[in-house]
């Protein structure tokens, strides 16, 4: 079982308003510049995208879902739901981008804060 901690940022078209939404765990795993890099991850070409970004004083791959979105004046965004995943597994070598795609929250349907860590269990092979 890895437990991983997690965050969503992006406009919501449906509560029409910026979203921050994290686990309660977060702030002990990623550092505060470490998070605001992160927060600031937005080059989507106007397609979804997957990104793999190592935070080593932490010791997490951050695995971000990143998909262009416009708000109700026509501004440009995007929504950013980014999944920690420890080091330790990856050494373990899972298939990351596998294993959580079924976790990515690809847009705001109700999701309330607190987000709660994410539980995924993962068989001996490296898959979900």
């Amino acid at each position: 079982m890895i437990f991983c901690e997690h965050f969503i940022n992006g406009y919501s078209p449906k509560q029409k308003r910026m979203l921050f939404l994290k686990s309660e765990g977060l702030n002990e795993r990623l550092e505060p510049d470490d998070l605001a890099f992160l927060l600031r991850q937005g080059a989507t070409d106007g397609k979804e995208t997957v990104t793999l970004t190592p935070v080593c004083k932490t010791k997490v791959f951050a695995l971000s879902f990143l998909k262009p979105t416009v708000d109700e004046y026509g501004r440009r965004g995007v929504w950013n739901h980014t999944i920690l995943v420890p080091c330790s597994q990856m050494i373990k070598g899972l298939r990351i981008d596998q294993i959580f795609s079924p976790f990515f929250i690809r847009e705001d349907n109700g999701v309330k804060a607190p987000l709660k860590a994410l539980q995924v269990e993962v068989n001996g092979n490296g898959d979900g």
